[in-house]
C-alpha cells in the first residue's frame, strides 16, 4: 500500500469515528462513503466501530 492510500485510510477511519457523533460535514460524509465502497479494510473497521459504539452506548 502506498503512502497516499495509507493516508486515505487514516482519514477515512478518523471520519468514521467522527460520524458516530454527527461531526462530519456533508462533503466529509460523501468522502467517507466513497472510500468505504472501495476499501474492504476500512469498511470492516467502520462496521466494527459502529457495533462496538452501539454496545457501549446501550450498556449505560
Amino acid at each position: 500500500m502506498d503512502l497516499k492510500a495509507v493516508r486515505r485510510c487514516e482519514r477515512a477511519r478518523e471520519y468514521a469515528s467522527l460520524a458516530l457523533d454527527d461531526e462530519l460535514s456533508q462533503f466529509e460524509h460523501a468522502l467517507l462513503r466513497a472510500h468505504l465502497e472501495e476499501c474492504d479494510g476500512c469498511h470492516g473497521y467502520q462496521v466494527g466501530l459502529v457495533a462496538t459504539t452501539d454496545r457501549l452506548r446501550n450498556a449505560e
